[in-house]
């Protein structure tokens, strides 16, 4: 049973965090709910959502120039042998991977009247995800002139790109009770068998991080983020990759960077860890950052 959620008339409406764990939910219906719920949060009827989600495998494209559709490396023919679909999006960025394992984020909040600053916003995004990565001894940070969170960056670079720090995040953080298994939909979307794999072999991943050679691995980009705001409602949002198959990525250049390669928290640790623990720390850190108090946490769309 979700905590009761303030009327959104009320005063503390507006830090009130309402999260919706959905599952495995299609691209499309997800897409649907962000735009029916950026509708509602507009008119009043809702208070911040944050939805928590994964996709099976599909490859978004941006709004800018051709959405990324030049990136992407693999024919029509072999996507669909794959089962990966391509989709509109309607967000900002490149084209980017999203299947099973990993985590994907779509806030839907208000950023008026005090937060009305684009960069700060995916700055904040990022700080999320650099939390979340650090929780399991991953040190993240940023790259200079590019967005996400990245492993193995430079010092200057994270440093440069660091927002300053609110009394808010400073805050000890409170648990976030995560509902069980067995809180889950009973009908889980289905997701879609593993495909074979293609003929032309795919080079061996490198070793997880550690004391030694793979030590000198360059960075790579373990979470990605493209947002939308409109009248300072946003959507879209992360998408961080915690136990996600990275070879599916080989079917693109991943955010149009060819220079950097992806990795996930499996890799760096070694260790594959449930998803809703990744959600329940996700939740945390979200609302330390944003000043945010999560007032109920949902496992269904409805």
């Amino acid at each position: 049973m979700p905590s009761p959620v303030p009327s959104p008339d009320s005063p503390d409406a507006r830090r009130t965090l309402s999260v919706r764990r959905l599952g495995i939910v299609p691209y499309a219906e997800a897409l649907a709910l962000q735009r029916a719920l950026v509708e509602e949060r507009k008119a009043g009827a809702i208070p911040d959502t944050l939805l928590l989600l994964q996709h099976p495998h599909v490859l978004t494209l941006g709004v800018k120039g051709d959405g990324g559709r030049g990136h992407i490396l693999a024919p029509a023919e072999r996507l669909a042998a794959m089962g990966v679909e391509v989709s509109e999006t309607g967000r900002g960025g490149d084209v980017t991977y999203h299947g099973p394992g990993q985590l994907v984020a779509y806030p839907i909040i208000d950023l008026d009247p005090d937060r009305r600053d684009v960069h700060r916003y995916v700055r904040d995004l990022e700080e999320v995800m650099i939390r979340v990565c650090g929780a399991y001894g991953v040190a993240a940070g940023r790259i200079a002139g590019k967005s996400g969170a990245w492993v193995r960056v430079p010092s200057a670079s994270a440093a440069s790109a660091a927002p300053a720090a609110s009394a808010a995040s400073a805050r000890p953080a409170a648990p976030v009770p995560v509902p069980a298994a067995s809180a889950r939909p009973a009908a889980p979307v289905p997701v879609p068998a593993a495909p074979a794999r293609p003929a032309a072999p795919v080079p061996a991943l490198a070793a997880p991080a550690g004391p030694g050679p793979s030590d000198l691995r360059p960075p790579e980009k373990i979470g990605a983020l493209g947002v939308r705001i409109s009248r300072w409602i946003t959507s879209h949002g992360i998408a961080l990759n915690v136990w996600t198959d990275l070879e599916y990525f080989q079917l693109i250049v991943p955010c149009g960077i060819a220079e950097y390669g992806v990795t996930s928290l499996e890799r760096e640790i070694g260790v594959q860890i449930p998803m809703a623990e990744i959600e329940a720390r996700f939740v945390q850190h979200f609302g330390d950052v944003f000043d945010r108090r999560p007032a109920s946490i949902d496992a269904s769309p409805s």
